[in-house]
């Protein structure tokens, strides 16, 4: 996680200051224009821009509603109390070295 970038949601105008990859690399988390985010505070979806994201266009709604993992991020968001148990649910459980050697 990273609150280098903040940017408002378009939806309910709270500051989204926490951004996490959608992969595990343990790469910096820093959301590039046209990035999709989803608003912590009213499950909003908006596209990547500064200092405010743009709601998605009708086409671009329909798209993204579709995708299944944009629908898993939503349901783990509403599951969870902060965004870091969020990102745990929709990455699943880790597994390290010594559990795959039992």
């Amino acid at each position: 996680m990273t609150g280098a970038v903040t940017t408002r949601c378009p939806h309910c105008w709270q500051v989204s200051d926490c951004h996490y990859p959608t992969n595990d690399d343990g790469g910096e988390a820093v959301p590039a224009a046209g990035d999709l985010l989803i608003c912590w505070h009213c499950c909003g979806l908006a596209y990547y821009a500064s200092p405010v994201a743009r709601a998605p266009t009708a086409a671009e709604l329909a798209e993204v509603a579709a995708n299944p993992d944009v629908r898993r991020a939503l349901a783990a968001i509403a599951e969870c109390f902060t965004p870091e148990q969020a990102v745990a649910l929709i990455r699943g459980p880790s597994t390290t070295k010594g559990e795959n050697e039992r």
